[in-house]
């Protein structure tokens, strides 16, 4: 079910694509794997809340209440922030880069709102009949409780690795000179140090 909205999302940007700029190029063919890899997150979110309802023994409409209430703000937020990150690239002079921002951009609020109006809809469609997925790790819930019930402990111990990190840490230099980061014994680098 998640991959229903991810294929309407895929074949809106292609179409978005063929009225906008034409073609591809290699560099804006790789929206693709970046919508496959950040569009999937959308709607498995809400199927992974749905199912945690509906294990709790909850209805199909409860299920995608609480799913949608307790998870919507979360995918919408994190969805248009990775979506106004890309669509930053239009900034650039490098055009392909810009177009990239834009199809990926374009892409994941198709997603987002295939998932919002489609998905609950297929998921009522299939209703009770639809098989609950199981949790994979029935062992991690005893960490969740942990990390929900402890957490000025846990930031404490963030708060400590940061610090004994940033004390061993050795200081960062910043070299602009690109024939620094090449391997010296290399028939190129010496080429170009000749």
């Amino acid at each position: 079910l998640s991959a229903v909205p991810l294929s309407i999302g895929m074949l809106l940007t292609l179409s978005f694509v063929t009225l906008t700029f034409g073609s591809l190029n290699i560099i804006t063919s790789s929206f693709l794997p970046i919508l496959l890899g950040l569009g999937i997150d959308i709607a498995v979110h809400l199927m992974a809340r749905y199912n945690e309802a509906r294990r709790h023994h909850s209805s199909v409409d409860a299920a995608l209440t609480r799913s949608i209430r307790f998870t919507g703000r979360g995918i919408l937020t994190g969805t248009l922030t990775t979506a106004l990150a890309f669509l930053t690239t239009t900034t650039t002079e490098f055009t392909a880069f810009g177009e990239l921002g834009i199809l990926t951009t374009f892409g994941l609020v198709a997603m987002l709102i295939g998932t919002f109006f489609l998905l609950p809809s297929i998921i009522k469609l299939a209703g009770p009949s639809m098989p609950v997925a199981k949790p994979q790790y029935a062992a991690l819930t005893s960490v969740a409780y942990c990390v929900r019930h402890s957490q000025r402990l846990l930031l404490s111990f963030a708060v400590l690795l940061l610090g004994v990190g940033l004390y061993a840490a050795p200081p960062l230099e910043f070299s602009v000179r690109y024939f620094d980061f090449l391997p010296k014994d290399t028939e190129s680098a010496i080429g170009l140090r000749i």
